[in-house]
């Protein structure tokens, strides 16, 4: 792939914008298919004993990716909000990966929205904010328990 500089300066960005929103799309929709995959064990025909081991093997993941990925994956077939909110850039992966152990059907709504549109780190550190027990505005519970 060359630099397109062909492209005009008002063009550039606006190619960057599909690319971007493409490339957003294709990160949930691969969640979706790593779910789909790794719930019907579709692996197995391929000759992998796991999802890690195709996502790794196959698709040339580092184990690393893979674990996240899947983890993400997870956590999106049980919250579907998640899929929608990564394809709009409200979620990243990494974020996803970071919130999955604290999602629960009381709290998914709140710490979603509470999410959205924060990077990693930030959520990272709502969430050992919370852990301590300090008060957050908007409060969200993590274990479904009433915000302290």
């Amino acid at each position: 792939m060359k630099l397109p500089t062909h492209l005009s300066p008002q063009a550039a960005l606006a190619r960057l914008d599909v690319v971007y929103a493409s490339e957003l799309s294709g990160a949930a929709e691969g969640l979706a298919l790593i779910a789909l995959v790794g719930e019907r064990k579709d692996y197995l025909a391929a000759g992998y004993s796991c999802m890690k081991s195709y996502c790794v093997e196959h698709m040339g993941m580092t184990e690393d990716v893979a674990s996240k990925r899947i983890q993400a994956a997870r956590a999106a077939k049980r919250f579907p909000r998640i899929f929608e909110m990564v394809a709009s850039g409200r979620l990243t992966v990494s974020s996803v990966v970071v919130l999955s152990a604290h999602l629960t059907e009381a709290n998914s709504d709140a710490l979603l929205d509470l999410a959205a549109g924060r990077t990693r780190s930030e959520i990272q550190f709502l969430l050992e904010t919370r852990l301590r027990g300090a008060a957050l505005e908007p409060s969200f519970p993590l274990d479904g328990a009433a915000a302290a």
